[in-house]
């Protein structure tokens, strides 16, 4: 099936786990309910994801808007549905719902709950239907460039696409996104490597395009660190690191289409494969591009002024570098490998914000290299942690079917501090760089990766080796090292400050390190509105040369000025400024650099305090505040006579506050109270004036999920086992399907039972569960029972002869006589050495036929290939509708059929035979000689590989047990009428006896080719006579 250009999913049937719950973590932090970047305040907002594949059911609580807005701009969720290649709403069960929950799915607008919510969950998302008709394939255009300017004229950067064919080669859609990308460069595209896996060289077209992000399946929660072992592998064909990056795509559970509109349904399903790992890293794609547009860098605090359109090449370059090595299972080896590509996502290793130990640096510059050019730049690093420099360019098309698809070359290379000892891009072993080796002439990722650098200075260089359609635009990402440049920059560590305190003061100015073997001094003034001669600070350099310089000062509140006293007098109100002389501006020039700060003593004000929306275990509340705080809340609950107290406390800064709270208990009443502290610090505590503010937890029903056993719950058979897995955070007591009790499978944790099916078409099986607290959830499953088919093979043709690995053409005609329509079926074509055809005859080939209707017949063409290892001689051809028993019919007796009219058909093959064996006429023993010696093939057939054996015989015949084996030689195949002569060296063996015997041959002792007549294989040489 994976070989079949449409078909977009294969996946494995997994236990039922809420595991885009657990991917959230994996890939924001690694570390359990750890959901770094969310708390940070990212969490998609004003970001647009395109999405290719099979549709959406866009009335299920992820997507769905509460407002009955309709599809557009102002819909909270779907900006865009393009029909153009489909048909408007996904299939039952369909791929692009899952994939397109994982990606963005946001039920908490809708009914408060979480579960199953996506990696962004508040990006939008644009919809391209690529499916009309078959519900597991896609019809992408071949120009995709005509499908992604539409996602991209809708506003569109990130665009995932879980679907691919067959071959690991540069096909015309890869070829055009990759143009697509050079021409669009804020444009990211990812793409799913496949579940072809674990062998080398198995991921899909257009993943092999060079500027995409491809993206392997990790497996989930704690067991992340192992490959999914049908994850395809790379490299790609060239050669190239393939997949990208890795992710959580295994065993996820996200949104069950159930293709029907305006039904508001909300179940989910399992999936399992490349197209759920696809998905949730173009979700952290989203993430890191609202990191840079919303200004998180440089500071790690959201500062407008600091926003901007960061490049496709610099969003990639930061998910590689966020990448880390998977040290399990089917990762083929440390990165970068072709199990994991440069390892698996985790944006906290990257994405820094504020208080974060460590630093990021980028270089987005859109303007490029052209060849023979270079850019470098100076970076601080010390053994405290890795140094990982990552280099992406966004590369111009290569030509389709290229056999090398890199057209713009740059390298990376990083100096160490001793000016002598250079690391370049993608040289690795066992997982960091090397010294040594070459550069890398085929990938448009290179990273250098120092696990314990050496303290001081490293010079980062990208040269442009070959740039014959440039400029080069590129993008350098840097985690564990810092810039420092002649041109200086001070910074404050708060823009507010309350009038006591310490401030923070940073400089980074290479001028200043004048001595690179000591820690050195800076000097910088500050001052306020009320001490406006100000104080000189002290700042200290961090280390020897590293050219950052850090000091601090104590504020003290006063309306007189103190001069020289080692502290700044401020006032409410006042301007603080913070400068020194840089002598180099970065044009040679001198410039005086400051930093501003305001005092505020002011506590902000907390209004609209609201609980709400509200569930059975999580609660939203939400407040606003008249400037820029964070967010806490302090909520507790009685247990018996005792307070259990729980806390949430989200740092970064905002004015609209929402914090959500969860792991609640079931139906019961908290009270709470809401905190926010401004950047000064000053702190204002709502708790309704004493009373504080509360809610009370939903007492709802359990959740139950259930699914046959059959897939898409459609079936032919007379039963089913139903299969269910209720929740419910207070337990579940008992379960009912059809009117039964369940039985409990504890090893799963899961109820079942078999049902009958009673109804043709549609049985609706109901279901009950109970929990705890007494709530009773009704539900029903409907599985349908479809008429059976009655297939059989009419006529099977083909040609009264055929050759051992030659080809024939077979026409056959398989027939429904119903009463029910068939579904995808094959049939198999069969060579019997009897006229009864069974599945344990010789296989020739499968013709796969989609859907045959009650009473109509499908007939084809069919070329097979005859086994080259089939001995000649007599067969019956024949065939087998269902031969893999897919369907279940009416009468399964009667699908085999004997073709030719019952008449056998003649298998020629090849025919070897020993024309020539010559030797000298004498010899000794131990001593070598040369024999000449011919094998010819006579048959029609051709002949693969063999040994020809030479022997020596006391008596006139060969092929008897006392013959003397001496050397064999190895044919590597024989075509019909083809001959190998030889002239073979070969010892007498030291124990024979002297005296006369006779040089003989044997072709194929081993019988490894099937021959027309084995029995002429041997030839009887000259004598010799042997002597001591």
């Amino acid at each position: 099936l994976a070989r079949i250009e449409a078909v977009v999913w294969i996946e494995e049937a997994l236990d039922v786990m809420i595991l885009n719950d657990i991917t959230k973590w994996v890939i924001q932090s690694n570390e359990e309910n750890n959901t770094k970047i969310w708390d940070a305040g990212l969490h998609g907002e004003g970001q647009i994801i395109g999405i290719a594949d099979t549709g959406l059911d866009h009335d299920m609580p992820w997507f769905r808007d509460p407002g009955d807005i309709p599809i557009g701009p102002d819909h909270r969720k779907i900006v865009g549905y393009d029909e153009t290649y489909g048909d408007g709403l996904d299939f039952s069960r369909g791929h692009g719902t899952h994939v397109i929950g994982t990606v963005g799915g946001d039920r908490t607008p809708v009914d408060g709950g979480a579960k199953a919510n996506g990696a962004a969950p508040k990006s939008k998302l644009f919809i391209q239907d690529l499916s009309r008709e078959t519900p597991f394939a896609v019809s992408p255009p071949p120009e995709l460039g005509e499908m992604l300017i539409t996602a991209y004229n809708a506003g569109a950067r990130i665009h995932t696409n879980s679907w691919g064919y067959y071959g690991n080669f540069y096909g015309i859609r890869a070829v055009n996104v990759d143009k697509f990308m050079w021409e669009h460069p804020d444009f990211l595209a990812l793409f799913a490597n496949g579940n072809s896996g674990p062998d080398e060289g198995t991921m899909l077209c257009p993943a092999t395009a060079k500027n995409v992000i491809s993206v392997g399946n990790a497996e989930n929660g704690l067991d992340a660190e192992n490959v999914y072992i049908e994850s395809s592998n790379g490299p790609a064909f060239d050669g190239r690191i393939k997949p990208t990056v890795t992710a959580p795509g295994t065993g996820i559970t996200s949104a069950e289409s159930d293709g029907k509109e305006g039904s508001n349904n909300s179940g989910t399903m399992i999936g399992t494969g490349t197209s759920m790992a696809t998905p949730a890293v173009a979700g952290a794609a989203a993430l890191v591009r609202q990191y840079f547009t919303e200004g998180y860098w440089p500071s790690g605090i959201a500062r407008s002024a600091d926003g901007f359109t960061p490049s496709a090449a610099l969003i990639k370059a930061t998910i590689v570098n966020s990448a880390q090595n998977m040290s399990g299972s089917n990762t083929d080896s440390p990165i970068p490998s072709t199990g994991q590509g440069w390892g698996r996502v985790n944006l906290s290793n990257t994405l820094m914000f504020f208080g974060d130990p460590g630093g990021l640096a980028i270089v987005d510059f859109p303007s490029g290299l052209a060849t023979g050019k270079s850019w470098s730049r100076e970076y601080y690093a010390s053994p405290a942690q890795p140094l990982k420099i990552t280099l992406v360019w966004t590369d111009f098309p290569g030509a389709e079917l290229a056999a090398k698809v890199l057209v713009n070359d740059l390298d990376l290379t990083v100096t160490a501090p001793d000016g002598a000892t250079t690391y370049i891009g993608n040289v690795f072993d066992k997982g960091a760089s090397i010294t040594g080796g070459i550069a890398d002439r085929l990938n448009v990722e290179e990273q250098v990766l120092l696990e314990a650098p050496e303290a001081g200075n490293y010079i980062v260089t990208v040269n442009a080796s070959n740039i014959p359609n440039g400029p080069q635009p590129f993008a350098v990402v840097i985690t564990g090292g810092s810039s420092v440049t002649p041109e200086g920059s001070i910074v404050l560590d708060k823009g507010k400050y309350k009038t006591s305190g310490t401030a923070v003061i940073t400089v980074k100015d290479r001028d200043l390190d004048l001595n690179s073997t000591a820690v050195e001094q800076a000097l910088v003034t500050i001052e306020s509105d009320t001490e406006v001669s100000g104080e000189q600070v002290a700042l200290m350099e961090t280390g020897v040369n590293t050219g950052i310089f850090v000091g601090t000062i104590q504020l003290s509140p006063g309306l007189t000025a103190i001069g020289g006293n080692g502290l700044l007098e401020v006032a409410e109100g006042d301007i603080v400024t913070v400068e020194y002389q840089d002598a180099d501006d970065g044009t040679g020039a001198p410039a005086l650099v400051t930093a501003r700060a305001v005092i505020d003593v002011t506590p902000p004000v907390i209004s609209a305090v609201d609980p709400g929306p509200i569930a059975d275990t999580t609660a939203i509340i939400t407040w606003t505040t008249d400037e820029s705080t964070d967010s806490k809340v302090i909520y507790s609950y009685d247990d018996g006579g005792s307070t259990v107290t729980g806390e949430k406390h989200i740092q970064q800064l905002a004015t609209a506050h929402s914090v959500e709270l969860a792991g609640l208990k079931e139906a019961t009443s908290y009270t709470y109270e809401v905190h926010s502290a401004d950047e000064a610090g000053n702190l204002t505590i709502d708790d309704n004036s004493g009373a504080r503010h509360g809610f009370e937890t939903i007492n709802l029903p359990p959740n139950i999920e259930c699914s046959s056993n059959w897939a898409r719950n459609e079936t032919y058979a007379t039963s089913a086992v139903i299969s269910c897995m209720p929740t419910d955070p207070s337990g579940v007591v008992s379960v009912t399907i059809g009117g039964f009790t369940a039985r409990y499978d504890a090893t799963e944790g899961l109820y079942w039972r078999k049902v009958w099916l009673e109804n043709i078409g549609v049985n609706v099986i109901p279901v009950t569960a109970v929990d705890t607290l007494g709530n009773e959830k009704l539900d029903t499953i409907e599985v349908i029972r479809r008429a059976q088919p009655d297939l059989y093979v009419k006529t099977v043709s083909g040609p009264p002869t055929g050759i051992a690995n030659g080809k024939i053409s077979i026409t056959i005609t398989v027939t429904n006589a119903g009463p029910g329509d068939a579904k995808e079926f094959y049939v198999g074509l069969y060579l019997s050495d009897d006229i009864t055809i069974t599945t344990e005859d010789e296989f020739l080939v499968a013709g796969f036929v989609s859907a045959l209707s009650a009473g109509e017949s499908w007939t084809r063409e069919i070329e097979a290939t005859i086994p080259a290892d089939i001995r000649p001689g007599l067969y019956y051809l024949g065939a087998i509708a269902d031969y893999r028993e897919d369907q279940i019919e009416a009468d399964e007796y009667n699908n085999s059929i004997v073709g030719n009219d019952g008449t056998p058909m003649t298998i020629n093959g090849p025919d070897l035979t020993m024309t020539k064996v010559v030797g000298p006429d004498s010899g000794m023993l131990r001593g070598t000689i040369m024999v000449s010696n011919t094998v010819e093939n006579i048959g029609l057939g051709i002949a693969g590989r063999f040994n020809v054996q030479l022997y020596l015989t006391e008596n006139t015949t060969l092929g008897d047990a006392d013959d003397i084996k001496l050397e064999q030689r190895t044919v590597y195949g024989l075509l019909s009428n083809g001959s190998s002569p030889d002239s073979t060296a070969v010892t007498i063996p030291w124990y024979l006896t002297a005296g006369l015997y006779h040089i003989g041959a044997i072709a194929d002792p081993q019988d490894a080719v099937k021959e027309e007549d084995e029995t002429n294989n041997a030839l009887l040489g000259n004598p010799i006579t042997i002597t001591e």
